[in-house]
């Protein structure tokens, strides 16, 4: 379609396959993938980078996840336009996507059509979500924005961040690298965080951040093993 030709693209995705199956149907329809990435720290890089008219995230991304990137994207890169792909099609994580920045959110489980449709709207400046995930969300969002809270607003940007890092299995001295922040700081984040949420350990807050979809549910199935792990590893740092 001549519209969608200029359209260039970046896909934000963990999964590989899925990736280059996109790409290969999108070029297909003429619209231009101009890079990959696997996480949401390659993501941002690419993006200011490349300057690509639009951004297509997963939410479940490592290092730092879609709904976070998603509000990082739109403060340092407001020309490229945010679509959400992915399988999650709860109230609370479109909320929170239109909130971060999105303005399309299309279901994967969803005929490859509706990423096309999706695509050329957002690149023209108009919302786009599927039909599966609920006709009446974008224009209740729009009406009471103060409203819809979730559970994740009770966190700072750099709680939620800290906070998926925990749930991936990172220790104090390597969320500390990741961030650019000292260890002190870090131990202060995660002391933060159990006061804040009313927990007491690593393998609660994995809980809580699967829970509040702020981590993958894969992550609560290492809880139990790594958790007690972690916090003997953060006690002797």
């Amino acid at each position: 379609m001549d519209e969608s030709k200029t359209i260039t693209t970046i896909l934000i995705d963990d999964h590989k396959m899925f990736r280059q199956g996109i790409q290969l149907l999108l070029e297909r329809e003429g619209i231009g993938i101009v890079g990959h990435a696997a996480n949401g720290h390659e993501g941002l890089s690419l993006v200011e980078q490349l300057r690509p008219n639009l951004a297509l995230l997963d939410v479940d991304l490592p290092l730092l996840n879609g709904i976070e990137l998603a509000s990082r994207l739109r403060k340092e890169c407001p020309w490229t336009g945010l679509i959400m792909l992915t399988a999650y099609r709860n109230h609370d994580y479109v909320v929170r996507a239109l909130r971060a920045g999105a303005i399309g959110y299309v279901w994967k489980g969803a005929d490859f059509s509706e990423l096309v449709i999706a695509i050329n709207a957002v690149s023209q400046g108009q919302a786009f979500i599927s039909p599966a995930v609920s006709n009446g969300i974008l224009s209740s969002y729009l009406k009471n924005e103060t409203g819809l809270l979730t559970k994740m607003d009770v966190l700072t940007p750099r709680q939620r961040q800290v906070l998926q890092l925990i749930t991936e299995g990172r220790s104090n001295k390597e969320i500390a690298a990741l961030l650019s922040l000292s260890v002190k700081c870090v131990e202060k984040h995660r002391s933060d965080l159990m006061k804040r949420l009313d927990l007491h350990n690593t393998a609660e807050l994995v809980m809580y951040a699967v829970e509040s979809g702020i981590a993958r549910a894969a992550s609560i199935y290492c809880a139990a093993s790594v958790a007690g792990a972690l916090d003997l590893v953060n006690e002797t740092e």
